[in-house]
C-alpha cells in the first residue's frame, strides 16, 4: 500500500506544477502583476487544480477504504490496483488538458473519462474483496462503499451529459455531489441482491 500511497502523492504534487510555472514565468518575464491579476488570469488553471485535488482526495479515500483490511494480494487484486494508479497517475495530464486547451466535448470526453477509469478499477478491487473472502472478511461498509463507486460512475455520467450538452459547461461538475445521495441506497440495494 506504500507505493500506492506515493503514486497518489506524486500525482497530486503533479497536478499544481502549471500553476507553478505560471509564477515562474510571471517573475522570468518581469511581468511583476498584481496578485489580483495573476489570479484572474489563472482562474482556471487554479479551479482545474482544486476540482482536481479534491476529486483525487475523494477516490484515495474510497480506495484506503476498500483496502484497509485487506489481508492477502491476488493477481487480480494486484491488475486492479495497477490500473486504479494509472489512472491517478494520469490525472495530472488530463487536468493540464481542460486547462490548457478550449472546451470541447473530447476534452470532456478525456477528463471524465479518466475519472471512469479510476472509479472502475475502484469498483474492480471491491468486487473482488467481496467475492473472495479469504482476502477480506466481509462486512457491511463493504457493500456501501462498492454503492458509493456505482454511484461515482453515475455522477460522471450526469456531469459528461451537463458539461458537454448544457449550458452549465465546467459548472456541471457540481453533480458529483449526487454521490453522496445515492451512495447508501446503491449500497442498500447491492447488498440485498448480490449478498449470500
Amino acid at each position: 500500500m506504500a507505493f500506492t500511497a506515493a503514486a497518489v502523492a506524486i500525482a497530486l504534487t503533479l497536478l499544481v506544477l502549471p500553476l507553478m510555472e505560471s509564477v515562474s514565468e510571471a517573475t522570468r518575464t518581469h511581468l511583476r502583476v498584481p496578485t489580483a491579476v495573476w489570479l484572474d488570469e489563472n482562474q482556471g488553471a487554479i479551479t482545474g487544480f482544486l476540482m482536481s485535488f479534491v476529486l483525487v482526495a475523494a477516490y484515495w479515500t474510497m480506495h484506503h477504504g476498500a483496502m484497509r483490511d485487506v489481508r492477502r494480494f491476488t493477481g487480480t487484486m494486484l491488475a486492479a490496483n495497477f490500473l486504479w494508479i494509472l489512472a491517478i497517475v494520469l490525472m495530472p495530464v488530463t487536468t493540464g488538458i481542460t486547462i490548457a486547451f478550449r472546451d470541447d466535448p473530447v476534452q470532456a470526453a478525456v477528463y471524465l473519462g479518466n475519472f471512469v477509469l479510476i472509479a472502475v478499477a475502484l469498483g474492480w478491487i471491491q468486487i473482488e474483496t467481496l467475492r473472495r473472502p479469504d482476502i477480506q472478511a466481509p462486512s457491511p461498509g463493504q457493500w456501501t462503499r462498492l454503492g458509493a463507486t456505482v454511484a461515482t460512475l453515475l455522477a460522471l455520467l450526469v456531469c459528461f451529459v451537463l458539461v458537454v450538452w448544457t449550458p452549465l459547461g465546467w459548472a456541471g461538475m457540481f453533480g458529483m455531489l449526487l454521490i453522496g445521495v445515492l451512495a447508501r441506497p446503491i449500497g442498500k440495494l447491492l447488498r440485498n441482491r448480490f449478498a449470500h
